[in-house]
């Protein structure tokens, strides 16, 4: 079940479909876009069947794999989603920690989708912000992707992009990265602690 999407995995699949039950990290955001479905606005979710034409034109290109991430990246943080964007995630409605404001603004958007995994939306901006009057909440950079927990860590399940590690600590996240994972002198390292609404 961990590595399954949302749908029957058969011989039956469409070629898109059968890309999504052959590799964790597609399944994983399908099952995002499942949990997600029901929470986004009215308006949102008439454009689904839209989408997932769009989405299964992922079959035709080269590189079947990044056009698929891509797709259910760009509907998953578009406006009304349920992780916020790149330009405004403190939008996002699933579970959402905020960076002490001491190591500079900077989040972490969680849905667990089963299996250990999480679907995370992870932004921040330079240290330097945080005690800027002309910057004091800009983003500077944000990573979007599935998180695979073992062992008590989880850890980031692409790794091709950034190393990023989350661990619980309580009811906070500690975040781990490399260095400039964000951009230049932009690490989203620090704990994260429950967003109050």
């Amino acid at each position: 079940v961990a590595d399954l999407p949302s749908f029957a995995c058969t011989p039956a699949n469409a070629p898109i479909e059968a890309a999504i039950c052959a590799d964790p990290e597609l399944a994983a955001y399908d099952r995002a876009m499942a949990l997600a479905y029901p929470r986004m606005k009215p308006a949102l979710r008439a454009t689904q069947k839209a989408w997932l034409a769009e989405r299964d034109r992922c079959s035709s290109v080269p590189k079947v794999k990044v056009c698929i991430r891509r797709a259910y990246t760009r509907r998953l943080l578009m406006e009304g989603g349920v992780f916020g964007t790149s330009q405004k995630p403190e939008r996002a409605t699933v579970p959402t920690y905020l960076r002490s404001k001491d190591d500079g603004p900077g989040g972490l958007a969680l849905l667990d989708v089963g299996g250990g995994k999480y679907v995370y939306h992870l932004w921040s901006t330079y240290f330097s912000y945080a005690y800027s009057e002309d910057h004091p909440q800009e983003i500077s950079g944000d990573l979007f992707g599935v998180i695979t927990m073992r062992d008590g860590v989880g850890h980031d399940a692409a790794a091709n992009i950034c190393a990023v590690t989350i661990k619980p600590n309580g009811n906070a996240w500690v975040v781990s990265a490399d260095s400039d994972c964000l951009g230049l002198n932009n690490n989203p390292r620090g704990t994260y602690v429950p967003r109050r609404t």
